[in-house]
């Protein structure tokens, strides 16, 4: 959960609020991508469907039919699988389970590439605004190999989404109401030929709801509401073409709750702006594994935490500004619960865990420095590399390393500018 991205006004929050665009119109934006390339990783969260790491991205939003449109490429999406980590999935078969493994880290836990989003607002009035979006994502591969015999391996997957958005101005004491729906669809398969053809199959869906609030503030004072419910399932599947080995999964199914809420509040003055927010979120899933020999394995895990979050940006003048942010755990907690075995003789294995494992892929509290430069129309925003903070530039330490790990540009034109 990254409640500190929730609470800060971001032109990617049209992907989760498509109302959101017309606030956006007649501006060209571009994620750069990290500018030292370094291991992907997806780190997804379940309040939205963006998850733009080591990769460049960006769109443009403007003004038609008398609304806003925008169209966005490669914005990476977040994958289904990630509600599920650390499972296993069905091996055996034709395919055996090194290919099996290959499929699944295809058809599963694989980035999607190919995206494209489409978006579209429009004001029914000053007050009322409507947003509709739509994107796909695929990823296909295909092998084939001819020597005495034919074989192939092919991967083929697809990820359609479709949300809804409803912003209304001066609710009661909201000076903006935003809501926002979405709806994703994944389906793909892993096939092996060889002598005799073996199928994963994968399908899963998400849906997500959005609810923001801005509270109205004086002399500079902002207040925001963010509330949230997500739900995913994920099924995959190995239909063999053979008797698979004793013990190897057949199918797994996996399926996951979320929600949070959350509230920030700050004060935007000429000089820089300062923010404190707390937010609540909790995470259920699950999952079973089923194989051949009459045995169910089950995994339960949940997730309940409470994070606060501060941030604060200084204009040093008009055209350069810094910024910093910490996001750490007031209350963590995690349950797991094992079930393993055939009928009869299952172990049960329960894990409660109320502090984190203090491992970089989990950490009890993070933090961020960036940088922004407006050079006349264009704004050029910068993270800094957490390294320079320890190592210094490359000139001082002799340690390579990039000034900043992110860099995104946003070109504001036409309407944007008045």
């Amino acid at each position: 959960m990254a409640p500190l991205v929730l609470f800060i006004a971001d032109v990617s929050n049209i992907f989760t609020l498509p109302g959101a665009i017309v606030d956006n119109a007649d501006t060209t934006y571009f994620e750069l991508g990290q500018v030292q390339p370094g291991t992907p990783v997806i780190a997804a969260t379940a309040t939205n469907n963006v998850s733009a790491v080591n990769n460049a991205w960006g769109g443009v939003d403007g003004k038609m039919l008398g609304g806003v449109l925008g169209v966005w490429f490669n914005r990476t999406i977040s994958d289904l699988s990630n509600i599920n980590t650390g499972w296993t999935p069905p091996t055996g078969g034709n395919a055996g389970a090194a290919a099996a493994a290959a499929a699944v880290s295809n058809t599963v836990q694989a980035r999607l590439g190919n995206q494209i989003d489409l978006v579209y607002g429009y004001a029914l009035s000053d007050s009322t605004t409507l947003g509709l979006g739509l994107s796909r994502g695929t990823n296909d591969t295909k092998t084939e190999t001819v020597t005495t015999s034919t074989s192939s391996q092919e991967t083929d997957n697809d990820d359609y989404g479709v949300s809804l958005g409803l912003e209304q101005k001066d609710l009661g004491f909201l000076s903006l109401l935003e809501v926002g729906l979405q709806y994703n669809s994944r389906s793909g398969g892993f096939t092996n030929i060889a002598a005799a053809t073996d199928k994963i199959t994968v399908g899963g869906s998400a849906f997500n709801v959005r609810v923001g609030g801005d509270v109205a503030g004086k002399d500079g004072a902002f207040g925001r509401i963010e509330l949230g419910l997500n739900s995913q399932s994920l099924d995959v599947k190995d239909d063999f073409a053979t008797a698979p080995a004793s013990g190897n999964f057949v199918e797994s199914k996996n399926s996951a709750l979320a929600w949070n809420a959350g509230y920030a509040m700050g004060m935007n003055k000429d000089k820089g702006m300062g923010l404190f927010g707390l937010m609540l979120a909790g995470l259920s899933q699950d999952r079973e594994e089923d194989n051949n020999v009459t045995a169910v394995n089950k995994f339960d895990a949940s997730t309940l935490r409470l994070q606060a979050s501060t941030a604060g940006e200084a204009k040093i003048n008009s055209w350069f500004s810094v910024r910093a942010g910490l996001s750490s755990d007031l209350f963590y907690n995690t349950s797991n619960v094992t079930e393993t075995g055939p009928s009869g003789s299952t172990t049960k294995v329960t894990v409660t865990n109320d502090a984190h494992a203090g491992t970089v892929a989990d950490p009890n509290a993070t933090a961020s420095m960036g940088v922004t430069f407006n050079l006349g129309d264009i704004t050029i925003d910068g993270v800094l590399n957490q390294g320079l903070l320890y190592t210094g530039t490359y000139l001082v330490s002799g340690i390579p390393g990039a000034v900043s790990s992110q860099v995104s540009l946003t070109w504001p034109w036409g309407g944007a500018k008045e």
